[in-house]
């Protein structure tokens, strides 16, 4: 049986932001970490712990009350704040990022999606050794990354050169999809998309729609890489693709590193952005907000597209009529149920 690590999940924030520990519980679980406590605090960023020092040595005490393991911080952290956190509570830290490239890394199941990974890992450890230089330069480092600038400076480049092939190998992928896209367009095929938040349900219906049986357990990134199968509907041919799911306030690199797979929705034909209509109302807004800033960002959500309100079968009727109606306001496209 995998042993599990236990850990605290903190969050900083200011008056008025919104909580995401519950989105950051179900994460943690994911990547198989068994969080026993959660913190938050409601202040600006402190420049050497991210959160109060007062705080901080709060949390010192508790990992040691609860026998803790590992930290894992809502908040992107900078590395100064990452190195003064771990030597202060004596265990490893790390922030939502670090978090979703392990689950990143245990579903992981083609080339495309390892180098996306990869990718991302890369461009991650690069800002900090950008900042671990300056601190070198500063000789502020104080004993970690103590190789000195120079072995920096030189894993530096090594970590580019590893970029640029990397960033080579992903372009010809994308490139060898969209002229495979061209073909099928021009051989009459339909394309659909199917994205949404992460966890809406999308692979399910994928597999009933294209009669497969893709692995999906409902926790989040089940899919990374996008899947494609060719389907019928009412005799016509076409083309669906199950994509990587939207989180909340996606990590920039994330998001850039993953643009091969989010290119997916740019060939599609209709685009079907799935929400999981069992969830509160809140939540429901605040998930197709998100999902909507995305598909904005990459240039998709003036195509066609098609809200789809799915797990209607948990609702009863008064309930659904309240959501068809609230969702359709929001966002001014066609919604189905299912």
């Amino acid at each position: 049986m995998e042993y599990s690590k236990r850990a605290i999940l903190v969050q900083r924030r200011l008056p008025g932001e919104k909580s995401y520990l519950h989105e950051l519980r179900e994460l943690a679980y994911v990547a198989g970490y068994v969080p026993v406590l959660e913190v938050e605090q409601i202040r600006k960023p402190d420049p050497a712990y991210h959160i109060g020092r007062g705080k901080a040595r709060e949390l010192a005490e508790l990992v040691k009350e609860y026998n803790v393991e590992i930290v894992i911080f809502f908040n992107e952290l900078k590395p100064i704040q990452s190195y003064n956190l771990s030597k202060l509570l004596g265990v490893d830290v790390i922030d939502r990022f670090q978090l979703i490239l392990e689950i990143f890394v245990k579903r992981a199941g083609t080339r495309e999606a390892k180098l996306q990974i990869e990718l991302a890992t890369l461009k991650h450890q690069l800002s900090y050794i950008r900042e671990y230089i300056n601190l070198a330069k500063r000789g502020e480092l104080h004993g970690f990354m103590g190789g000195g600038e120079y072995a920096l400076t030189v894993y530096e480049q090594h970590i580019r050169r590893r970029i640029s092939k990397i960033e080579e190998r992903l372009r010809k992928i994308r490139e060898k999809n969209r002229i495979l896209f061209a073909r099928r367009s021009e051989s009459g095929i339909y394309n659909i998309a199917l994205t949404g938040y992460t966890g809406a349900g999308k692979t399910t219906l994928f597999n009933k729609l294209a009669n497969e049986n893709k692995y999906s357990d409902g926790k989040p990134f089940a899919t990374l890489s996008p899947v494609r199968r060719k389907i019928k509907i009412n005799g016509v041919p076409a083309l669906i693709s199950d994509t990587i799911g939207f989180i909340d306030s996606l990590p920039p690199l994330l998001f850039d590193a993953f643009y091969t797979t989010l290119a997916e929705l740019h060939d599609a034909d209709l685009i079907l952005l799935l929400v999981d209509s069992s969830e509160s109302l809140e939540e429901i807004h605040r998930k197709i907000v998100a999902s909507k800033k995305i598909l904005s960002d990459i240039g998709v959500w003036e195509k066609p597209l098609l809200v789809v309100l799915n797990k209607v079968d948990l609702l009863d009727l008064s309930e659904l009529e309240e959501k068809l109606f609230s969702v359709r306001k929001l966002v001014l496209k066609d919604v189905i149920p299912i």
